[in-house]
């Protein structure tokens, strides 16, 4: 039987493009289906067992990354996920692509050489932020931002 992933589910979390975040778990036999924007890159990660993802109906184990096409053409997508033979788990994440270049070099990422050098002289000074930090500095400026526009 087909179960249809809720696609009305919303977070509070504030990201800089919209994402598409589930941890999806299927019976053995079950099928899932999931509305994704055309636009959107993406990947799953099998947690358990194995899967049949898309249209190719490609083979995706317990331990695996697929990566997801892109269909041609704007406007909604529908990904197809089976389980494969018992129940299986996977995580999906997929989201509006960004088009910024980007630099890594060990666990920091950033759009430009200056802005990774800025990063590692604030990492080695103490002075790198604490993503809890970071976090509520967001939340915070965007509810005062909701205050403002309700007053």
């Amino acid at each position: 039987m087909p179960v249809r992933a809720a696609s009305y589910v919303t977070s509070p979390t504030l990201n800089h493009v919209p994402v598409t975040l589930a941890d999806i778990h299927l019976a053995a036999g079950t099928v899932a289906r999931q509305d994704l924007p055309a636009g959107y890159n993406g990947f799953v990660y099998v947690l358990d067992d194995a899967v049949r993802i898309g249209t190719q109906d490609t083979r995706v184990g317990a331990g695996e990354v697929g990566w997801l096409d892109r269909p041609a053409g704007d406007g909604a997508s529908e990904l197809t996920i089976a389980a494969e033979g018992g129940a299986a788990r996977l995580v999906l994440y997929a989201g509006e692509p960004q088009g910024s270049a980007l630099i890594q070099r060990g666990p920091l990422v950033a759009n430009s050489t200056e802005e990774l050098s800025q990063l590692f002289r604030a990492y080695r000074n103490g002075r790198f932020p604490r993503m809890s930090e970071l976090a509520r500095e967001k939340y915070d400026r965007a509810r005062r931002e909701l205050e403002t526009n309700d007053a």
